[in-house]
């Protein structure tokens, strides 16, 4: 296992964990959050930036988005805001 601290939306810390078959289809996994904006997560922007952030990092091409707990919140947000960007 493979862990990264990457910046999210508003700046929020966020902590990823890389796991699995690197050569199968990428799952990213969303569980709650240890950490917000000082903003908040108001704007969903935020939560489609934490998904983007670590798509990005990751470099995972076109993921399946699972979430799971509180964690589902911003797979709706992170689909619609980035709706049209092919990854």
């Amino acid at each position: 296992m493979k862990n990264h601290a990457i910046a999210g939306g508003g700046g929020a810390k966020l902590h990823l964990l890389e796991s699995g078959n690197p050569s199968g289809r990428a799952i990213l996994l969303i569980h709650g959050f240890s950490e917000k904006p000082r903003e908040g997560y108001d704007n969903s922007k935020y939560w489609a930036d934490d998904v983007n952030a670590a798509i990005q990092s990751l470099d995972l091409d076109r993921p399946v988005l699972c979430g799971w707990s509180f964690g589902s919140a911003p797979c709706p947000p992170g689909i619609a805001h980035s709706s049209g960007q092919q990854r």
